[in-house]
């Protein structure tokens, strides 16, 4: 299984998998309240999926990157920074999945480790 992101014509491969990948899915209901007759969701359509998961940029190769030529962990940061305040969508790619979505970032939450 690998993780892309996709822009314009630039690929983003994830060098570490999430140990997890979270997809929340729902309908948008609007609760309204009927006088004598109580209260009522009103079917308003899909809601936006969500899509989440944790991974990180080692600064050296090991053996549980996806590849060798790994990125340098600013650069990449800088790089789905930059993606994240772009207005165009970015295609989203799980391989073995059936995720193949445009997405866009709405946050990102970074750190650094010693």
């Amino acid at each position: 299984m690998d993780f892309y992101l996709i822009h314009d014509k630039e690929t983003f491969h994830f060098p570490v998998n999430p140990s997890e990948l979270m997809i929340v899915e729902g309908k948008n209901l609007q609760t309204v309240d009927v006088v004598e007759l109580g209260e009522f969701d009103v079917y308003n359509g899909r809601k936006i999926t969500e899509i989440s998961f944790s991974s990180f940029f080692p600064a050296v190769y090991d053996t549980y990157c996806r590849y060798r030529n790994i990125p340098n962990p600013v650069e990449a940061l800088k790089k789905l920074r930059t993606w994240m305040y772009d207005e165009e969508p970015l295609r989203f790619i799980v391989t073995m999945t059936h995720l193949n979505i445009l997405v866009v970032i709405s946050n990102l939450t970074s750190y650094f480790r010693g």
